[in-house]
């Protein structure tokens, strides 16, 4: 059983809460208080649109990375691969690898 003043754990016997002294005998009285309900139309089209939004950018640079020749996987060292071999084919795009320090 919990207080309903403090929110403090007390046994059942208790007459006085140990932490606030709230007397534990007469019932506690509740208010109801109705409030009106919250309206998640908006903020649900704000998320989705986020969402869509994202994903949108997502497939547009994976296919501009497609019509570039990038490889699927991307990851650093085969990055750097790439682009050596297109600077070493003349490729008009400039392009300089990135190095990184050890």
């Amino acid at each position: 059983m919990y207080c309903p003043t403090c929110g403090n754990e007390i046994a059942v016997e208790l007459k006085y809460c140990n932490r606030c002294g709230a007397n534990l005998t007469v019932p506690a009285t509740t208010q109801v208080v109705s409030m009106a309900p919250i309206k998640m139309g908006l903020p649900s089209i704000v998320l989705g649109g986020t969402v869509v939004f994202g994903l949108l950018i997502i497939i547009a640079g994976a296919t501009q990375m497609s019509i570039a020749g990038m490889p699927a996987v991307a990851t650093v060292g085969s990055v750097e691969a790439w682009v050596s071999t297109r600077s070493a084919s003349g490729c008009s795009m400039p392009m300089t690898p990135v190095h990184r320090s050890p």
